[in-house]
């Protein structure tokens, strides 16, 4: 990867925003049935797809039969392999957007580096299974993270009351603000301008925070401590070799217990930015598996990890809602209801209810090609879209919306890695 990286960065191309950009046309011409990316005029508009979502069939997998294009193996092996290649880049990269009803994913890049010709060509050296599109955005990676910052700013001086979804979305190269209160969104609107879109909730957006879990203990465990419930998230190590299990920090500081069994205590203070915290205990074991019922199997191993990008998908857990599979990965490093850096899922299906209290600290994952029984540790649940009177969700993005923690920031945070053997 980092010889493509720097192969990018060494192609300079003339061009700026509102300037279309062509891409070799050689490599138009070779393999169009792959998905080519090639480069195009973006024109900076916001890519909406709840209606064309809101009429799909759920299928057995649990992602829509619109999604199927995406949610395939082939396809999402091909979009791990993009990310991966994406994640490479420092600056450059505005971000990813998917667009379900083109069936194609828009990589948006930062119109001060023109480089979109080199990026379209070496895009399509990795032969993706979807057509790729390489864009140039309309305002650049640190205009839009300043803006984030001036909203998480405003949100701890006040000036901004309600809860916030926010995140870059590359494709209007735009901060996407969802708001529950009038005043916040003229605020907000007024001092970002065209930076920001700003979208008023209908109810309000809440944190939300297998019953009787014994030692060794699994990950995705109904836990009550405090008065508080909640879910075991995975195993790690030290590097010491002892193995703990985390949840969520605003769960609060208690011994936990799974039903009658005690999990563990909680080990110094729990962080609350970042929201996580370790449980351990010296008369408890643990180990690497996971509860993931009500599917089969009901219990997996987890092999391996891997931070989720955008199209990808998902099976989020919880002690109350339980596993459920088919959620879109369609935002990274947004906020969400006070947590910052969060990845966002979102799921259509009307019987689906993920990230519900009492999920607070389960386990997002994603289920392993090496084996019917085996899982990749994926993040850790903090905080849903349910509306704490209603329970419905917020109307204006009609989804269910999880907002999850990627596993290698609570590896970072915590000091530890995930056990990956029994």
């Amino acid at each position: 990867m980092g010889t493509l990286r720097k192969a990018f960065f060494s192609t300079v191309l003339a061009g700026a925003c509102g300037a279309a950009f062509v891409g070799s046309a050689a490599v138009s011409r070779q393999t169009p049935a792959l998905g080519l990316a090639q480069v195009e005029l973006l024109g900076c508009s916001h890519i909406d797809d709840t209606a064309y979502l809101s009429g799909a069939i759920n299928t057995e997998e649990g992602y829509s039969d619109r999604q199927a294009w995406l949610a395939s193996p082939i396809a999402q092996e091909s979009l791990s392999q993009l990310n991966d290649f994406l994640g490479s880049f420092k600056t450059g990269i505005v971000g990813t957007t998917i667009d379900h009803e083109n069936q194609r994913l828009l990589v948006v890049l930062d119109p001060s580096k023109s480089f979109e010709a080199a990026v379209a060509a070496e895009v399509a050296k990795l032969s993706p299974s979807f057509k790729v599109d390489v864009v140039a955005g309309c305002h650049s990676r640190s205009e839009l993270e300043a803006a984030m910052s001036w909203l998480r700013q405003a949100r701890v001086e006040g000036s901004v009351s309600s809860s916030v979804i926010s995140y870059i979305d590359a494709a209007s190269s735009q901060v996407a603000a969802l708001v529950s209160n009038p005043e916040d969104e003229k605020v907000i609107s007024g001092a970002l301008g065209a930076l920001v879109r700003v979208t008023l909730a209908q109810g309000q957006m809440d944190d939300f925070s297998r019953s009787s879990d014994a030692s060794p203990h699994y990950g995705d465990a109904a836990i009550s401590g405090n008065g508080s419930l909640c879910s075991t998230n995975f195993v790690f190590k030290t590097v010491y070799n002892t193995r703990i299990v985390a949840t969520a920090g605003h769960c609060g500081s208690a011994s936990w217990y799974s039903g009658s069994h005690l999990v563990g205590t909680t080990i110094g203070t729990p962080s609350l930015s970042p929201d996580v915290q370790a449980l351990f205990d010296a008369g408890q074991t643990y180990t690497n598996k996971i509860y993931t019922d009500p599917g089969s199997p009901t219990s997996r191993n987890v092999i391996t990890k891997s931070d989720a990008g955008n199209g990808e998908f998902v099976c989020v857990g919880g002690a109350v809602t339980l596993a459920q599979c088919g959620n879109e990965v369609w935002a990274v490093n947004a906020d969400f209801n006070g947590f910052h850096n969060l990845a966002l899922s979102r799921i259509a299906s009307s019987t689906a209810l993920p990230c519900d209290h009492g999920d607070s600290g389960g386990v997002v994952y994603q289920r392993s090609n090496t084996g019917t029984n085996n899982a990749i540790a994926v993040g850790l649940e903090l905080t849903g879209n349910v509306d704490p009177v209603t329970g419905i969700p917020t109307p204006a993005y009609g989804f269910w919306i999880c907002g999850f923690m990627q596993v290698s920031q609570t590896e970072a945070l915590l000091g530890v890695s995930v056990l990956t053997t029994p």
